[in-house]
């Protein structure tokens, strides 16, 4: 990288003595922006309504040849699912969404396992978490509305579901699996950090320019590409 025309402030290492950019501490920013956001803080590259802050050629660099949806995840590596039971709100729809992905706390990278958006009453978003479950009981579930919450909760302690799914889901040992599902929905609250370039939306720009996803070749992975197409900072409709 070229950092020639980084438009950064001298330090001042006495009153008579100053010396250039930081590089060390440039690369590290770089390492945790995305290009069009480090060209704006250090390049001072103005940017605006139309600016393309997420690139589909460079998603797709991160999907992996032979990587199948649903496949294993190494070791060391982390388990969870986010899950919106009602995506949509407009009358008449009732979709539920889950991201199931994995991530290594050591190295940053990520893999996507499975995404699903589809129309469900709840007896069948239940059924999908302990699927899930069943796949991976070290599984946690992400949910962010409070509300959303106590739905899923009140679902796993609904008596007549527990049944309904022991008789017609096939499952076993029903009742250990629900206790095991209101064990571990995990609250998750949406701060302004969502639009911090380090760790909110933004960040995720830089990821896949450093490919750190591991993602498998589906129409799902390019439907959940095309949300970041739309993505403009402070537009919530985005996010």
């Amino acid at each position: 990288e070229d950092f020639s025309n980084i438009l950064w402030p001298k330090q001042k290492i006495s009153a008579k003595r100053s010396v250039g950019f930081d590089e060390a501490r440039l690369r590290q920013k770089l390492e945790k922006h995305s290009t069009i956001e480090f060209n704006r803080c250090f390049r001072c590259i103005a940017v605006s309504d139309q600016t393309q802050w997420f690139n589909i050629k460079t998603m797709r660099a991160n999907y992996i040849n032979g990587l199948m949806v649903n496949d294993q995840v190494p070791d060391r590596f982390l388990t969870l699912c986010g899950v919106d039971p009602a995506v949509k709100k407009s009358r008449g729809a009732n979709f539920a969404s889950f991201f199931n992905a994995a991530y290594n706390p050591l190295t940053g990278q990520k893999r996507i396992r499975r995404i699903i958006q589809e129309k469900m009453g709840g007896v069948d978003i239940l059924k999908q978490m302990i699927m899930f479950i069943d796949e991976d009981p070290s599984i946690e579930f992400i949910v962010e509305d409070n509300g959303q919450q106590s739905y899923l909760l009140e679902l796993a302690q609904n008596i007549e579901i527990i049944k309904l799914l022991a008789t017609q889901g096939g499952f076993t040992d029903i009742e250990a699996k629900a206790h095991r599902l209101r064990a571990c929905i995990r609250p998750f609250n949406t701060t302004e950090d969502k639009s911090d370039p380090e760790v909110g939306i933004a960040k995720m720009a830089a990821d896949f320019e450093s490919r750190m996803w591991q993602i498998p070749r589906c129409a799902e992975a390019e439907r959940w590409f095309s949300q970041f197409l739309g993505w403009r900072p402070g537009n919530r409709r985005h996010t």
